[in-house]
């Protein structure tokens, strides 16, 4: 993490490859895409989205220093769009910078 960057990870059980349903008849269904949602947290506009994303994690460059952001990340799997979770995140980096 830097001041305009962070780095988002994530799981969810259809990610490993794993065939998807189970005897049980649950079923994670197997992933097709993932979908990062962000903002800062006290931002009236709605979220910006990465869409496409095929990994479980995911660095976001180009963010505002020492602001809290909300991230969501969604999961398309079986045809349909899960939220797997939204989080709040301050970028605590802080210049060390003592005047002379």
């Amino acid at each position: 993490m830097t001041p305009t960057s962070v780095r988002l990870s994530w799981s969810y059980p259809g990610a490993s490859g794993s065939s998807s349903g189970s005897a049980s008849g649950s079923s994670t269904g197997e992933v097709q895409y993932y979908v990062i949602q962000y903002k800062p947290r006290l931002a009236s506009w709605d979220y910006k989205e990465i869409s496409g994303a095929i990994t479980t994690f995911y660095d976001i460059r180009g963010l505002t220093p020492y602001t809290e952001y909300e991230f969501a990340v969604l999961v398309s799997a079986d045809s349909h769009i899960k939220k797997l979770f939204i989080s709040i995140i301050q970028n605590l980096m802080k210049a060390r910078y003592l005047p002379a």
